[in-house]
């Protein structure tokens, strides 16, 4: 009887835990909403490509 009690104690707090992670996205996901991360996204692409290719050019030069 014990162990039975034990293994709905146990499953309860799994699915208590995966609420609360779900929930901890959600408001991260809304966070992210209301601070502007999603705008403009495509200038934050061209930045990290043009910063790749300037590290790779760093890196050839070194090489020679």
């Amino acid at each position: 009887m014990k162990d039975v009690f034990l293994l709905e104690f146990l499953t309860f707090y799994e699915f208590f835990v995966a609420l609360l992670m779900g929930f901890a996205a959600l408001c991260f996901f809304i966070w992210a909403i209301l601070t502007g991360n999603f705008k403009d996204v495509e200038a934050i692409k061209y930045k990290v490509y043009e910063m790749e290719v300037d590290h790779e050019e760093g890196r050839k030069g070194k090489n020679r």
